[in-house]
């Protein structure tokens, strides 16, 4: 698979853009212009995937809707511009450990950490759980205790959409904002 990306930093009034041909370039640009958009292309068997973490609007948020993204594509955005972004994606990276091990589905990121603010107070995220089976008890046990800097609710249906479509869908200002799905983290 070879990777291209594309970093848009803000310039005056414009977005513009900056191009790297692999995946390593794409990390490069992105460490020198964090926060902005970053879209990684991909040519694979099955034709042509781009994925995109959308650029922040003029309020520093994330557009409106359920934005879709790898934990690398996370990491690369939201995880590396101070130590304590680092040390909050540290403990949404074992919040996914944990949530293999607990059989949750589908993993949702939000509040300030899913912003342009160089230190968020913490990573909201909820969580689905179909039907959790006994081997995962520990594991849904050690996402109820808590990790650094995560607030994490764990639902079924209902209450996972509830968050979603609601809880989530704007700030603490009533402004409509997006957030972000965790894919391929399985």
């Amino acid at each position: 698979m070879r990777g291209c990306g594309i970093v848009a930093s803000r310039g005056a009034g414009d977005l513009e853009g900056r191009r790297s041909c692999d995946a390593a370039g794409a990390e490069r640009a992105a460490a020198r212009f964090p926060m902005v958009g970053i879209l990684i292309d991909a040519h694979v068997e099955s034709g042509y995937i781009a994925l995109m973490i959308p650029p922040f609007t003029d309020t520093g948020v994330l557009p409106p809707g359920v934005h879709r993204a790898t934990v690398d594509e996370v990491r690369v955005r939201f995880g590396r511009s101070s130590e304590l972004r680092r040390v909050q994606m540290q403990s949404v990276e074992w919040m996914l450990d944990l949530a293999r091990r607990a059989g949750i589905t589908r993993i949702v990121l939000n509040g300030s950490f899913t912003t342009d603010i160089l230190e968020p107070n913490d990573v909201d995220c909820v969580l689905l759980v179909d039907s959790p089976s006994l081997n995962a008890t520990s594991a849904l046990e050690e996402l109820h205790a808590g990790l650094p800097f995560l607030d994490v609710s764990i639902a079924e249906q209902p209450d996972f959409d509830y968050f979603v479509e609601q809880f989530f869908l704007r700030d603490r200002d009533q402004q409509f904002k997006g957030m972000i799905e965790v894919i391929q983290w399985h």
